[in-house]
């Protein structure tokens, strides 16, 4: 295991587009809870905020609102994350390192094994991001003392990331093309499931928000929005638990290693 992640680094050592996203996904988590914050301190005044409260909720970057709030927010950029794991598969292909790779000793099982924990890795760097964001945004809030109560959030940020980044993968590995997989990738997250969800709603399908990233993105919400739901229209989706985008995940990470274990090279 050591040695396949050895390797895996070496490709991503010297390789400036992959640090050059890496660190526009990171900049963009701080940035977006960043406006969150500033917001959120703009509406929770000490004037406004008892009315306020009546209506939307505590502050939603203060403890323990303030996990889900940020998990919430940069859910919103995971994207960036799927790009990033289909720009480093699809260069495998695109440059023939797959081949040489199995040329030098690689396996097919390994080699594949490689990328699916590099994405698991993405996702766990990802959320320790969150996690650190959550934590100053959280100290940084008057009246704001550290809790673990609602860290749950952090976890199921972590279950969305992977359901991102395995989408990622699979496409990547069916497509092998850069600019097809990134097209189909972006197409089926902003357009394909949300028609099918849609579509799914207008005949009354009872489960229509357990499509694989919608059943992910259902399992966070944003905290401070809570009173305003009660008085709103119920969009109709059933919420998510767990173990049903796990489920997809692991179903993704299955059809990925059967396709490249049986494709041609």
């Amino acid at each position: 295991m050591k040695y396949l992640l050895n390797i895996e680094w070496l490709k991503y050592k010297h390789y400036k587009p992959f640090w050059l996203l890496t660190g526009l996904y990171a900049l963009s988590i701080v940035v977006i809870n960043y406006i969150v914050f500033k917001i959120n301190a703009f509406i929770h005044t000490e004037e406004s905020s008892p009315q306020l409260e009546m209506l939307i909720g505590k502050s939603a970057m203060a403890f323990p609102y303030v996990w889900e709030s940020v998990s919430y927010a940069s859910s919103f950029i995971l994207s960036i994350l799927g790009l990033l794991v289909i720009l480093v598969t699809t260069n495998e292909y695109t440059f023939k390192t797959h081949r040489q790779n199995i040329i030098d000793g690689f396996s097919r099982e390994q080699f594949i094994t490689s990328k699916i924990i590099s994405a698991v890795i993405l996702s766990i760097v990802s959320t320790l991001i969150v996690t650190v964001t959550a934590i100053v945004a959280g100290l940084a809030e008057v009246n704001s003392s550290f809790t673990l109560s609602g860290s749950i959030s952090i976890l199921y940020f972590f279950i969305q990331t992977l359901s991102y980044t395995m989408l990622a993968l699979l496409i990547a590995t069916f497509f092998r093309r850069g600019a097809i997989a990134i097209g189909i990738y972006l197409l089926y997250i902003w357009m394909i499931e949300p028609l099918i969800m849609v579509g799914l709603w207008r005949i009354e399908f009872p489960y229509a928000a357990y499509l694989p990233i919608q059943s992910a993105d259902d399992l966070i919400s944003f905290p401070s929005f809570d009173n305003i739901k009660k008085f709103g229209p119920s969009l109709g989706q059933v919420p998510s638990v767990f173990f049903v985008p796990l489920i997809y995940v692991g179903l993704m990470v299955y059809f990925t290693y059967k396709r490249f274990v049986k494709s041609d090279l």
